[in-house]
């Protein structure tokens, strides 16, 4: 019974310190000390990312046998001028990653693409087209990976 009694204290003080009903709107997105409050706060998260995937638009754009990693740079660089301007500096546009192994460090990825009137979640998918990558959430980030 004692041993019952000590594995339990954690999860009692934690509910004592911060009770759900106390937590304010504003804070409601900011990562808590207990576990299933942070995964609800990185699905928030992931939802919020995957909504401007769809809300961002990408107009005009034309690669040429463009580096991966410039292609993904001006797409970053886009969805910070084009998110709403209601979000905070510091949630403003997408962060994008690359995780691509190549079986030949130096030849490098290029991308052949024109985009014209599509949102940034199809910019997205038809550079993985081409490049037989799929695209992942993440609650930071959008990631395009190997298959």
């Amino acid at each position: 019974m004692k041993g019952l009694s000590r594995s339990l204290f954690p999860i009692v003080l934690a509910a004592l310190i911060v009770p759900s009903a106390l937590v304010r709107a504003q804070d409601a997105d900011k990562p808590l000390l207990i576990g299933f409050r942070l995964a609800v706060t990185n699905t928030d998260r992931i939802q919020k990312l995957d909504a401007k995937l769809d809300a961002i638009p990408v107009t005009g754009l034309t690669f040429s046998r463009t580096p991966l990693h410039e292609v993904v740079a001006t797409l970053k660089k886009l969805s910070l001028e084009k998110d709403r301007p209601s979000a905070r500096p510091g949630e403003r546009g997408v962060n994008m990653v690359i995780k691509h192994d190549k079986t030949d460090p130096e030849a490098e990825v290029l991308v052949t693409l024109t985009l014209t009137d599509v949102t940034l979640r199809e910019a997205l998918q038809r550079i993985a087209d081409q490049l037989s990558l799929k695209i992942e959430m993440t609650p930071y980030a959008v990631v395009l990976r190997d298959r």
